[in-house]
């Protein structure tokens, strides 16, 4: 044991004396929590997004529901404190469209003529124009806009009901001698069911919507908290795969590895002091990533010390880094160098990252990196983390993850000692 803890105080020494191993390990991470914060998800993400809107206005109805009152009300129309549309009136349709495809506007919107007319007393038309100012904008702008028009049909329709249904009243009333008194129990009762029925027809569905979301995804400050976690499984991703694919490089080319092997120390204590390393480094960059998350962005990670999958979700972080070190080991052969093995480690470790779910779930992967995703072990620690930490999971929802996740370490851990074996013994027989 003294021995292992030996070999590890010299390799921790080793690593915070090459600087780009300290890029990699502390400052990368810093750095992606940082412009996460500040860029993926900036001040403000998740309140109501102003979208800039160009109206044509044709409209040359003299009533009071008419185009005009359209475009007023469009400016108005503010949720949470923020102003939903920013108005900006066309006189040319052609110039309108222009815009569109230059993106300097988000949609536009041609009220024709008799809009109101029609408003009133038929069917009225609107055309409607959705730019895209990036990739996802215009599904954003397609949304607002249609949940605005329904509404605003919505209270239209309702409105032409009432008035439907008030000159029906007034016309039994008028034309139907006795029966017409209101007051009469039956009459009443029939009133009540012609009107709500009247209003069913122009509203047949009432929905009321409310956010129910997910402990780790309700405010800006808990989504950081995740990104802050995500950092951490990154560099364990790839800081685990470089530091096992350069398993007995780094001492063979510091000129220690006959040393190494000339004392009593076994192969399971060599594997067990560079493990033992991997996570007391992983350790001073997960606490440096989380202070820059917490302090530097506003961060809320979501841990109760009285919760037990939460102290679990913490294990597995070390799981993943076992998982990625087993694997780097077993990469070893390919590489020559502790350069070449740092390399090649880190490439496929940022690479793994986006598609192990440390940063999107694997179901949006495209379909031909799902199988991927879904089988590589490292995949499972990564989901079990998060559907306790985001999710809010019980243990029945991520027993499998876990006992995927242990038994696919054992596995690993087990190749990677055979290869330890394997490379060893190549070198004392070079």
């Amino acid at each position: 044991m003294k021995r292992s803890l030996a070999l590890m105080v010299s390799e921790v020494k080793y690593t915070f004396r090459d600087k780009m191993i300290i890029f990699w390990l502390i400052a990368w991470p810093v750095f992606w929590v940082l412009m996460s914060a500040f860029i993926f998800v900036p001040p403000g993400a998740g309140q109501p997004i102003t979208l800039d809107v160009g109206v044509l206005n044709l409209d040359d109805s003299n009533i009071t529901l008419n185009g005009s009152l359209l475009v007023r009300i469009l400016s108005m129309v503010v949720y949470n404190g923020t102003k939903i549309f920013n108005i900006h009136n066309y006189t040319s349709r052609q110039a309108l469209i222009d815009d569109l495809r230059k993106g300097r506007i988000d949609a536009g919107i041609i009220i024709p003529r008799g809009f109101g007319r029609n408003a009133t007393m038929s069917v009225a038309k609107l055309e409607v124009l959705i730019g895209a100012r990036s990739l996802y904008s215009a599904s954003i702008t397609s949304g607002v806009l249609k949940g605005f028009i329904g509404e605003f049909s919505r209270r239209i329709g309702v409105r032409r009901t009432l008035t439907l249904y008030n000159y029906t009243v007034y016309y039994i009333s008028r034309f139907s001698g006795n029966y017409t008194n209101t007051t009469n129990s039956n009459m009443t009762g029939f009133l009540r069911f012609y009107k709500e029925y009247m209003i069913g027809i122009a509203v047949p569905i009432n929905a009321s919507f409310k956010d129910v979301r997910p402990p780790g995804l309700e405010t800006r400050e808990t989504i950081l908290g995740w990104i802050t976690i995500g950092a951490i499984g990154m560099v364990a991703l790839y800081t685990g795969l470089a530091y096992g694919a350069s398993i007995l490089a780094s001492e063979k080319e510091a000129g220690v590895l006959k040393r190494l092997i000339a004392t009593p120390l076994r192969e399971e204590e060599y594997l067990a002091a560079h493990s033992l390393a991997m996570m007391v480094e992983l350790g001073v960059a997960s606490i440096v990533i989380i202070i820059t998350g917490v302090y530097g962005t506003g961060a809320r990670i979501i841990f109760d010390p009285l919760n037990p999958l939460h102290w679990l979700a913490a294990g597995l972080l070390l799981v993943a880094a076992l998982q990625t070190f087993s694997i780097g080991a077993i990469m070893a052969p390919l590489a020559k160098t502790s350069k070449s093995a740092t390399g090649m480690g880190t490439s496929i470790g940022l690479i793994l990252a986006f598609l192990a779910g440390i940063w999107f779930p694997e179901s949006m992967l495209p379909p031909s990196l799902r199988p991927l995703a879904e089988y590589f072990p490292v995949t499972w620690t990564i989901k079990a983390i998060r559907q306790i930490l985001v999710y809010d999971a019980g243990w029945n929802d991520i027993s499998w993850l876990v006992i995927g996740s242990t038994v696919s370490l054992i596995a690993l851990y087990v190749a990677a000692w055979f290869i330890l074996l394997k490379l060893l013994k190549k070198y004392l027989e070079g």
